[in-house]
């Protein structure tokens, strides 16, 4: 779980390709966490450089290291999986740098819990699509969608709108006209639980979000193949 951690921080401000080769680097560099933590910021930096902020990156890194050594005696955060998610969000947001996506994805890819992630592609299209308001943060995005979003299609729908975001840049007319030749000749994935973000319906929080097309658009029948898929590329569960 520490390494779903460390690889979800890494992930910051960067791409998947550069997240992931800092990633690979750093674990060959290290062969433990508690080598991570012994070392000098240095070679830790070189390792992780292709991920950018290497220097700001390894500060954090060794201080959670260093927080969980003095805490529990060791580098390990396993003993999350047998709490509660308040438990998990209380643990984590307590470490420097750790904010509600970071954390949001521990819990959903990691520890497959019922979260919803909300990263930049979700937070733009969420906006565009009239679910939040434009003055909304991210992090209140998160607070809204998480409560909103259905659990069973959370998972999914976090990996459709951050592959739309991607191949689309966050261009959500795709979303839009997918969306209405469904309505239109009657082919919405029976699967999409009755309660699920509809078009003009329910997924209004304290006003700030209002509904203009279904979370479930464009394949959405295929979104929990693409989802899998998604974790073997994102961040590992293992120590």
């Amino acid at each position: 779980m520490l390494d779903a951690l460390v690889g979800t921080i890494l992930s910051q401000n960067t791409t998947d390709t550069n997240s992931h080769r800092a990633f690979s680097n750093l674990k060959a560099a290290f062969p433990t966490w508690d080598d991570v933590r012994l070392s000098a910021p240095g070679p830790i930096e070189d390792a992780i450089r292709s991920g950018g902020l290497a220097q700001t990156k390894t500060a954090r890194i060794q201080t959670i290291l260093h927080a969980l050594h003095t805490e529990r005696g060791e580098c390990s955060l396993e003993y999350l999986k047998e709490e509660s998610d308040e438990v998990c969000k209380e643990v984590l947001r307590q470490f420097k740098g750790v904010g509600a996506k970071t954390i949001s994805c521990v819990l959903m890819f990691c520890l497959r819990r019922a979260d919803f992630p909300v990263d930049t592609h979700v937070w733009k299209i969420a906006m565009a699509l009239g679910w939040v308001t434009k003055a909304a943060t991210r992090d209140q995005t998160y607070d809204l969608l998480n409560a909103r979003v259905p659990s069973e299609i959370k998972y999914a729908t976090h990996v459709l709108l951050v592959k739309h975001g991607k191949v689309y840049k966050n261009d959500v007319r795709v979303l839009r006209e997918t969306m209405r030749a469904l309505e239109g000749s009657g082919a919405m994935p029976e699967a999409v639980p009755e309660g699920a973000v509809k078009a003009e319906s329910a997924v209004k929080a304290e006003g700030a979000v209002k509904a203009e097309g279904a979370v479930m658009a464009e394949g959405a029948v295929k979104a929990e193949a693409e989802a899998q898929s998604v974790v073997k590329r994102e961040v590992l569960c293992v120590d």
